[in-house]
């Protein structure tokens, strides 16, 4: 009974250590937040309209109409940094699309050089309602990033919104 009972404490003490001697995983921070209300800091602010009726949250949406296909540049995130992973997390949807429409990623590194993150299994056409959307890239330790720059790619004609978009970083394990 004794040996059970001080089996028993050895567990929890030895459990107690661990959990204490973790390191504490700094929580997923957002870096940058676009309601897209109004025209302010986007790129391209020609080749887009606020739309006051029709947003997913807040005072309006980014709408853009094409008749060709297009990559639009939207905004530019400066956030230098590294050893994280990067999450772009926004809201599109299409009316009449005749093709397909996503979201694009390009992590601007300082060195010079580019990376584009794109997820063609979520692209949307035809017509839908508001989906949530989200590109993710990881920045290994000793990789530098001046800036994201986020992009709605209009891989056909007829009309997108964008809303709501998030840029949040959360540490490497």
């Amino acid at each position: 009974m004794r040996s059970v009972r001080f089996l028993g404490i050895v567990v929890v003490v030895g459990l107690l250590a661990a959990t204490a001697c973790k390191p504490k995983v700094e929580p997923p921070k957002e870096v940058e937040t676009f309601s897209c209300d109004t025209l302010d800091n986007l790129l391209t602010p020609q080749a887009v309209v606020v739309d006051k009726q029709g947003a997913a949250e807040g005072g309006g949406a980014l709408k853009m109409v094409a008749e060709q296909p297009a990559t639009i540049p939207l905004y530019d995130m400066k956030f230098p940094g590294e050893g994280a992973k990067f999450t772009l997390r926004y809201k599109m949807k299409v009316k009449d699309f005749l093709g397909d429409a996503y979201g694009q990623m390009d992590v601007n590194f300082a060195s010079g050089g580019k990376q584009e993150v794109k997820n063609y299994q979520t692209a949307l056409g035809a017509t839908s309602d508001w989906l949530d959307r989200e590109l993710v890239y990881t920045v290994q330790k000793g990789q530098k990033v001046n800036s994201i720059t986020f992009s709605a790619v209009l891989g056909g004609s007829g009309t997108v919104w964008v809303d709501d978009v998030h840029l949040i970083r959360a540490p490497l394990p």
